[in-house]
């Protein structure tokens, strides 16, 4: 916040006009608003119409919803989502997410698949399938190497997926160890 707004140049205390900037928003005084409340949804698209794209304003509803961790009303969303797009692997993405968060690992499991199956290129969706099937007891690793090596040729090389190329080859060196494939294990082990 800028000092000077509000306040006397000769006298340190505040002016009556600048007291009513600090009690109020800001806005008009030149300061910066508050952040809306947690409970605001960051995006809240009008509800689907059955026009042409029905079914996006529901993905991105569901989406704001995961950014505030809201899970069950996230999972609504991404349901109705699906019944307007059921060809669309973000969705089902998406709803997989959910499902996990809300401690579904068998749903989550189902929908990754389906989103795997729908858009083979979603590499997010087969690196927690693949983290799924590693982590389950006992490790699934023959399944889970089925789909976390061709996650890791599809990460794009970025410095915001540096992460999840990690965790990818993290899992991948441990189900290679599993199968006792060291040298293999060891090399995917190093580059995470």
């Amino acid at each position: 916040m800028n000092w000077s707004i509000g306040m006397s140049m000769k006298s340190p205390r505040l002016s009556v006009f600048g007291a009513l900037c600090l009690m109020t928003t800001g806005l008009a005084c030149g300061g910066t608003p508050p952040p809306p409340p947690d409970s605001a949804l960051i995006a809240d698209p009008p509800p689907s119409d059955g026009s042409p794209g029905e079914g996006l304003s529901d993905m991105d509803r569901g989406i704001a919803y995961v950014k505030q961790e809201a899970w069950e009303e996230a999972k609504a969303n991404f349901e109705k989502a699906i019944e307007s797009m059921p060809k669309n692997g973000e969705a089902r993405y998406y709803l997989a997410v959910t499902q996990l968060n809300l401690g579904d690992a068998a749903a989550a499991e189902v929908s990754f698949k389906q989103a795997v199956d729908l858009d083979p290129d979603l590499y997010l969706a087969r690196a927690q399938l693949g983290a799924l099937y590693a982590a389950s007891e006992p490790p699934r690793c023959k399944e889970a190497l089925e789909v976390l090596l061709p996650a890791i040729d599809a990460i794009p090389d970025k410095p915001e997926e540096k992460g999840l190329r990690a965790d990818t080859e993290s899992y991948v060196g441990f189900c290679l160890w599993d199968a006792k494939k060291y040298d293999e294990a060891a090399k995917h082990y190093e580059s995470s």
